[in-house]
């Protein structure tokens, strides 16, 4: 996944620039979820709601299909998002669009580095093979923004 830190850093600009963030995670990814919202400064304030391993998978399509723009993972909900027509940001690192399975059109932008080690797998290992990780930590904070920023303010 991409560094907890790096979604943080988004999450504290766009709550800057006036955007509510609804934060999502699945179970076991709570304490994941926590630390993106306490880097990012906006836990306990009212720029973000917190629905991390709150919601059924249905309740989370509901979600998914009203945000204005969904930063993501590779993922099932990165899927479900998409399938609605929700605008996404997705972060594809140890997995590559070759394989077919990523968001398309006008309103999909997919984030992926050139590394030769890429893909690592199908759907990409818990943690890379070669101890560096560079398919997620070369996707920086700024280049996500500027996506984002686009998706939500035009």
């Amino acid at each position: 996944r991409w560094p907890a830190e790096y979604f943080a850093e988004v999450v504290r600009r766009a709550a800057a620039a006036g955007a509510r963030i609804v934060l999502f995670a699945g179970p076991g990814e709570e304490a994941v979820a926590r630390e993106v919202a306490e880097r990012s400064g906006t836990l306990g304030t009212p720029a973000l709601i917190d629905l991390s391993g709150a919601l059924s998978l249905v309740d989370l399509a509901a979600h998914l299909a009203i945000l204005d723009c969904y930063l993501s993972n590779d993922s099932g909900p990165m899927h479900i998002a998409w399938a609605q027509r929700t605008p996404v940001t997705a972060i594809f690192g140890p997995t590559v669009r070759r394989h077919g399975f990523y968001p398309r059109g006008p309103r999909a932008t997919v984030l992926e580095t050139g590394l030769d080690c890429r893909p690592c797998g199908l759907h990409g290992p818990q943690q890379c093979p070669l101890g560096h990780h560079r398919c997620m930590r070369d996707i920086t904070p700024d280049t996500v923004w500027q996506d984002v920023h686009a998706k939500l303010f035009g």
